[in-house]
């Protein structure tokens, strides 16, 4: 029997819900999201079926402060737990241009080292 670490077990909960998160940010308008912009996160707890209660933050941001032509959403997942606010469990970002083509890509964390 394969036995999943709790945090492997968080994922496969995580990543499908945020994979929706993401969806939901794909469909608004531009215009929707420039209004996001610089506003206070978007933050929406919930009890999952799991019986854990997660919290999901949205951040949108101009991808280039410097152009201001793209937006980057960036949606996050976790449970709130001690590690969580350094470490969530599931990240992922997209960018949307103003002509409404989007890409969607991995959440990479910056590099600490030069």
């Amino acid at each position: 029997m394969i036995h999943l670490s709790d945090r492997e077990m968080k994922k496969e909960i995580t990543t499908p819900l945020l994979k929706k998160l993401i969806e939901e940010f794909e469909k608004k308008p531009f215009e929707e999201l420039v209004v996001l912009i610089g506003a206070e996160p978007i933050t929406e707890e919930f009890k999952h079926e799991d019986g854990r209660v997660y919290q999901t933050e949205v951040c949108v941001y101009w991808d280039d402060e410097n152009e201001k032509k793209d937006i980057r959403v960036i949606c996050c997942i976790d449970d709130g737990g001690f590690l969580s606010s350094n470490f969530p469990h599931s990240c992922d970002t997209l960018i949307k241009d103003p002509i409404q083509s989007e890409v969607s890509t991995p959440f990479a964390r910056p590099s600490l080292t030069p």
